[in-house]
């Protein structure tokens, strides 16, 4: 019996064994887990454009497109209207970024298409600009003419310029005559009209750039003014302009009273200088005048030699000196003209304050089926090349807007004090046009036309 009960023992254990691998396999329960919720992404408007009612022409389409400072590639891009509101928004960080900032205007006129396009280079995050539409320029009337007069100045030597006029500008006459005896001239003003305001401004300057004045005052209807150059006085304050042989010119001093607003065409003529009396001084150096009686000037000169352009334009007191001496160092050495790897070699970036490099393009006939496109990239002293790309609607809106076409046209450089920055601020953010009145400005045309 004991045997038998020996035998079973070992057969209870492997039933039970089957019997526990045959049970399904017990799951454990996963330990409880909370996801951790993923925070949303917080964006941040880093460009802003708000548009005049009235800024833009009719028959005009115009865009906005924002590029990669770094490598030039389209960050957004959207069609703009008169009185729109743009934002851009991106996710927020903490780095800075700068934009390429590019307003392109196509406008269409009696067949012709015109194409203009703006960068701006190194726009910070952030910004907000305006577009503002133009103040009307204001023109003061003189009024009705009230009579007559005519002027006889005399005895007057080598005589090579010479303006009339009023505070409201230049007075317009029947005509002037010269008339040379014994070495000197005559000159004769008929019907000069009198205004109420009645006060009047000789101004002459002879060959040898040097410039006297007269004013004549409490004049009646009718009347005959005579003086002769011995009544001219010197001007209170001279700036001396000099001008490299080879060049023609143009220059404009206007002076303006006390309260007298800088209203266009208004002020005493204290110099005209139209390229065709430029041969009638023979000295490259000219005494610019100026009067104390006066509250504020207007001067421009405006210098061209070849591909050499230099504007000046200076509101308030009279100028310092001009930037002249040396035309040659100017000179742009283009390495590579395309507008998407434009290189150069040209003065040093200490001589100016920001710059713009200007490309064209041109096909078809005018008035028939011609499209001009005009490009100019601004930077500030320094120029960085960048890759300008635009959007495919863009180009595929315009066929005609081929980069390959666009031909390196010339460079300005521009002198005056403020910075490229100060300009942005007063051109699209701020809006202080008074600001940007000032110009000192070198332009290089190119001189090898593709």
């Amino acid at each position: 019996m004991k045997k038998i009960i020996l035998v079973l023992i070992p057969i209870i254990i492997v039933v039970i064994s089957c019997s526990s691998d045959s049970s399904e396999p017990v799951v454990s329960e996963p330990e409880s887990e909370n996801p951790t919720e993923e925070e949303p992404i917080e964006n941040e408007i880093y460009f802003t454009l708000n548009v005049d009612n009235n800024y833009y022409f009719e028959n005009s389409e115009s865009w906005l497109v924002v590029n990669d400072a770094n490598n030039g590639d389209v960050l957004d891009y959207i069609q703009i209207d008169n009185g729109a509101s743009v934002h851009f928004e991106k996710p927020m960080t903490t780095a800075i970024h700068d934009n390429n900032i590019s307003l392109i205007n196509v406008r269409n006129y009696e067949g012709n298409t015109y194409i203009s396009i703006s960068t701006f280079s190194s726009v910070s995050d952030g910004s907000i600009w305006n577009l503002v539409s133009g103040t009307p320029v204001n023109f003061t009337s003189r009024g009705n003419a009230i009579g007559a007069l005519k002027i006889n100045a005399n005895n007057l030597n080598s005589p090579a310029s010479y303006t009339l006029s009023n505070k409201y500008g230049s007075t317009l006459s029947g005509g002037s005559s010269e008339t040379k005896v014994n070495q000197v001239t005559n000159i004769e003003f008929e019907n000069i009209p009198l205004y109420q305001e009645n006060r009047y401004l000789f101004s002459i300057y002879d060959t040898n750039g040097d410039a006297k004045y007269k004013f004549l005052d409490d004049l009646t209807d009718g009347e005959t003014i005579t003086f002769n150059s011995s009544e001219l006085q010197s001007y209170d304050e001279i700036v001396p302009l000099y001008l490299p042989d080879g060049g023609e010119y143009f220059c404009n001093i206007v002076g303006f009273e006390e309260n007298q607003a800088y209203n266009e065409g208004d002020g005493y003529l204290l110099n005209l200088m139209l390229p065709f009396d430029n041969d009638k001084i023979t000295s490259n150096n000219i005494n610019l005048g100026y009067l104390n009686t006066l509250d504020k000037y207007i001067t421009t000169l405006n210098y061209t030699n070849g591909n050499f352009d230099y504007l000046y334009l200076k509101y308030g007191d009279r100028p310092v000196g001009f930037q002249l001496a040396d035309i040659d160092y100017w000179n742009v050495d283009v390495t590579n003209n395309a507008i998407n790897n434009f290189q150069y070699n040209g003065p040093s970036s200490n001589s100016f304050n920001r710059q713009s490099h200007h490309f064209q393009s041109t096909v078809g006939t005018k008035d028939v089926d011609y499209v001009e496109v005009n490009w100019n990239l601004n930077q500030g002293k320094y120029y960085y090349g960048y890759n300008y790309e635009l959007p495919e609607e863009i180009l595929n809106r315009y066929p005609n807007l081929e980069m390959n076409n666009l031909n390196y046209q010339g460079s300005s450089f521009y002198l005056h004090e403020y910075s490229y920055l100060e300009y942005i601020d007063a051109k699209y953010e701020e809006h202080n046009p008074d600001f940007l009145l000032d110009k000192e400005i070198i332009s290089v045309k190119n001189s090898i036309q593709i």
